[in-house]
């Protein structure tokens, strides 16, 4: 049994062996930009049509964004405010995350399939990436689509005291439970991972990871938090900081749980 430290060691030396394994990454990463680039024309398109706004598309497309708070684009959008106008938004939102996430569904299932392979010493290629991700990818998605609907449903039933009792005095509660939500959710990191190790359904991966996760809590918590400091530590690199995500950060990533997920599993 490895120890964290030897799992990363290892992850970066499989990584430098096999550099085809960052292309996943990288093709997510330009598909979801992409994808987003489009939604977003789509969307506001149809806006523009419907709701009749004397704005650009660039403007709207700012504002949106984040980049601009010209006064003039937020008059203008307030004087259209109805419940259709937010029930359209939350839509698009919806289907928007939803087609995103499937995009990276694929991409992250075919580069945990290529990991596997890379610890087995077999060579990797984009077939392998495919191969996994048509596969596999609906599944991961339901997986994620699970894990986000318990930690919906954990945050709803403990802000209800301060719904029902309209005191916002207790949100403090909710605000407090996010700390056992974080322990608890590191019971399921590794459930799409064997979900394709094992060729399993997406409960049987949780199952599967709660039970390894149980046994091996620390080194699970130790391994995020490494992975985590260096998310934090590369977002102070500025212009550079998606390409060091997508190169290292996240195949050594992949790699390091695809180890650890087949080094503490017992049937």
């Amino acid at each position: 049994m490895r120890s964290v430290f030897e799992i990363i060691a290892e992850s970066f030396k499989k990584w430098y062996k096999n550099l085809v394994i960052v292309l996943p990454f990288v093709f997510s990463a330009i598909a979801t930009f992409l994808g987003l680039l489009i939604l977003l024309t789509f969307f506001t398109s149809i806006f523009l049509a419907l709701f009749n706004v004397d704005l650009s598309f660039l403007q709207i497309a700012q504002f949106s964004t984040g980049t601009t708070a010209d006064p003039q684009v937020i008059n203008q959008l307030l004087s259209i405010v109805s419940p259709f106008t937010i029930i359209y938004i939350l839509v698009a939102l919806a289907v928007s995350v939803f087609l995103l996430f499937l995009i990276k569904a694929y991409f992250l299932s075919g580069a945990i399939g290529m990991s596997s392979k890379i610890l087995r010493n077999k060579k990797i290629s984009l077939k392998d990436m495919n191969y996994y991700g048509k596969n596999f990818f609906t599944r991961y998605f339901l997986i994620k689509l699970i894990i986000f609907g318990a930690i919906l449903l954990w945050l709803v039933i403990f802000s209800l005291p301060a719904i029902v009792s309209g005191k916002t005095a207790l949100i403090f509660i909710p605000i407090l439970s996010l700390i056992p939500l974080a322990f608890l959710y590191l019971l399921s990191i590794l459930s799409e991972y064997y979900l394709i190790l094992n060729n399993t359904t997406a409960l049987g991966a949780i199952r599967q990871s709660i039970s390894t996760a149980k046994r091996n809590y620390l080194a699970i918590l130790g391994l995020y938090l490494i992975y985590f400091l260096a998310y934090i530590l590369t977002s102070f690199i500025p212009l550079v900081n998606p390409l060091i995500v997508a190169l290292i950060v996240e195949p050594t990533i992949t790699i390091a749980f695809v180890l650890f997920s087949l080094d503490r599993y017992k049937r």
